[in-house]
């Protein structure tokens, strides 16, 4: 297999060459990756065979990208230093005396008539996409340079479309690809025909799922059972941008497609800047579970993690009381758990959804089902020798929260500046949920006051939940181009940074954000589908989510803390239903499984990490 020269950024259609991956044994050090894109004026460098270029100037670009044809006089506005001011008019405007600096109230005093358009980086990268498609018929050497563009797609190594493809072996009945992402992992054969993920989908709303075969988030690894061989490719890094490996039939039939790479984010280029992309390691060997543990290990190396000696174990209200939580349920079960569950570990009570002001996911305020607060809540807690823990969801905002109405401004928007609805809210009141734009100082400032004010009132655990919304590819136009959002983690790890530093002392736990170390790094790291009494159990379901955990195994007190959700029995035969799931639920994992002679006056459900009263 042979590295391409990459192409340029969002365009694909550059012949100048990036840093390729490695294709070493682990452990390695990590260069730095760069792509770089020609300044103006600049021509790529000869290769082998001496080129011809010529060059295509569109001096009105801006303006034919947003305004349709016949409508005049027009012209585009941009805003500086707040204020919208003419970027470029058409002809008409210009005879009128429109001209380019004018602020956009003097132009319409000026020429009354005048159509007004906001300038759009975006159509303007996609007019030159489709352009370059065109000239592509004429050669296949065309680069698009000059100035600001947009990185849509990364390509960092891919076999040729030509050829036999990628090859992992003779025998491909042996073949198996090891796949996973948040909440899902599998193993299944190569020659498996792509088919959309069931189980997974089902377990909780909104929660990450594959939707085809052959991807994988970050790292993959393809091993011939027969030749016992084995190929490792994963990123070393996701600060800005969540790489992914892929393996697709190719459409003429020639074999398969690999390629490994990730959603650009649209991020803002200028011209001829040079910026630093995620790094690849590759890797082959015998053992292929040796090689994931040598890869994660190469992961932390550059950003070490810091985590508790005990493995936490927690108590959840959500699945014995779901939006029903008191803080007199709070208090009863911390003092039969105080008694009764210290011992085997417990340390934390979790209040989960149905805390907050109106049930909204994203408030901050106590409801009237905890009249004397959190922080009376956590001193009570704190008598019993327990830790209080809370649910939030940070980066999904309800249609009903207020902020939404004081500062619409805060959230992502589409080009018509209409909010963009991420999805639709599963509980209790319901409605749109909103993606809060992380780029902004604002909402940067509004997540750390809200995250300061649960350090105050005493809580030591967060259960931050939905937090992949902001990393959503609908959250690409955002306030700031410079910084990655939809598509990418870059605004996502901000967020996880601010949530840290505002609670240092705080147990943070990991729902759907980015697991890899590195900013912002969270401690606890949720792993599979929802193992509670949700409805959606089925043996199929359970069978999906213990291999989902074992595929994430590797990552455990390296990445950080695997939970691999809860468990939850109850009547009728709790006691029996505990007695075979705690050992099932604890394989694999580093805790100490308590006697599976449950006494019968105990009647609880036991989980790695959570322990719930019934």
């Amino acid at each position: 297999m042979k590295p391409r020269a990459c192409k340029p950024p969002a365009l694909e259609r550059d012949a100048a060459p990036t840093a390729t991956a490695r294709q070493q044994p682990l452990p390695l050090e990590s260069p730095a990756r760069r792509l770089s894109r020609p300044s103006a004026g600049q021509v790529p460098a000869a290769t082998a065979v001496e080129k011809l270029w010529f060059c295509l100037w569109l001096p009105q670009l801006a303006l034919e990208a947003v305004v349709r044809p016949g409508r005049t006089p027009a012209a585009v506005v941009e805003e500086r230093q707040g204020v919208p001011r003419i970027l470029l008019a058409d002809g008409a405007a210009t005879a009128a005396g429109i001209l380019p600096g004018q602020t956009a109230n003097a132009a319409l005093a000026l020429l009354p008539t005048l159509q007004l358009e906001e300038r759009s980086v975006l159509h303007e990268q996609r007019a030159l996409e489709h352009l370059a498609g065109w000239l592509e018929r004429f050669s296949s050497f065309v680069s698009i340079a000059g100035h600001d563009t947009l990185l849509r797609h990364v390509d960092l190594l891919r076999t040729k479309d030509s050829g036999s493809g990628a090859e992992f072996g003779q025998d491909l009945a042996s073949v198996r690809v090891l796949e996973q992402g948040n909440y899902w992992g599998r193993v299944v054969p190569l020659e498996a025909q792509p088919q959309p993920e069931t189980n997974q989908n089902d377990a909780e709303p909104a929660s990450d799922a594959a939707a085809t075969a052959h991807y994988s988030s970050f790292v993959s690894v393809v091993y011939d059972r027969a030749a016992h061989r084995a190929f490792l490719a994963g990123f070393e890094s996701s600060e800005r941008w969540a790489g992914g490996i892929s393996i697709e039939p190719r459409s003429d039939g020639g074999g398969r497609r690999w390629r490994a790479g990730f959603d650009g984010g649209d991020l803002l280029l200028q011209a001829g800047e040079t910026i630093e992309l995620e790094s690849l390691l590759l890797a082959v060997g015998e053992d292929p579970w040796l090689l994931l543990e040598q890869y994660a290990d190469a992961v932390c190396r550059p950003h070490p993690v810091s985590l508790p000696d005990e493995t936490p174990v927690s108590w959840c209200s959500w699945y014995p009381y779901r939006l029903g939580v008191t803080e007199d349920r709070m208090l009863e079960n911390a003092r039969i758990a105080a008694a009764r569950l210290k011992p085997l570990g417990l340390r934390i009570m979790e209040i989960d959804l149905g805390w907050q002001t109106d049930q909204l996911p994203s408030t901050f305020g106590e409801n009237d089902q905890f009249p004397h607060g959190l922080k009376w809540l956590s001193e009570q807690l704190g008598e019993l020798g327990l830790d209080l823990g809370v649910w939030t969801a940070p980066f999904t905002v309800s249609e009903f929260d207020p902020i939404v109405a004081a500062h619409p401004e805060w959230f992502i928007q589409d080009e018509a500046g209409n909010l963009v609805k991420h999805s639709d809210w599963f509980w209790v009141p319901h409605g749109a949920i909103y993606i809060p734009d992380l780029t902004i100082p604002a909402v940067q400032d509004w997540l750390r006051t809200n995250m300061e004010s649960l350090q105050e009132r005493g809580v030591r655990y967060v259960k931050s939940d939905f937090i992949g919304a902001v990393s959503d590819g609908r959250a690409k136009r955002r306030h700031d181009m410079r910084v990655v959002a939809g598509g990418g983690v870059e605004a996502a790890r901000i967020g996880a940074r601010i949530i840290r530093e505002a609670l240092p002392d705080a147990l943070l736990l990991n729902c759907g954000g980015p697991e890899m170390p590195g900013t912002g790094h969270w401690p606890v790291l949720y792993t599979c589908g929802d193992t509670g009494n949700t409805g959606f159990i089925s043996t199929s379901f359970q069978q999906s989510n213990y291999q989902s955990v074992a595929c994430h195994l590797f990552k455990n007190r390296r990445w950080g803390i695997l939970q691999p959700s809860c468990l939850c029995v109850g009547l009728p035969g709790a006691i029996d239903d505990a007695q075979a799931l705690i050992p099932q639920r604890a394989y694999g994992h580093n805790l100490a499984i308590p006697d599976p002679n449950i006494p019968r006056d105990c009647l609880c459900a036991c989980a790695i990490d959570d322990i719930h009263v019934l």
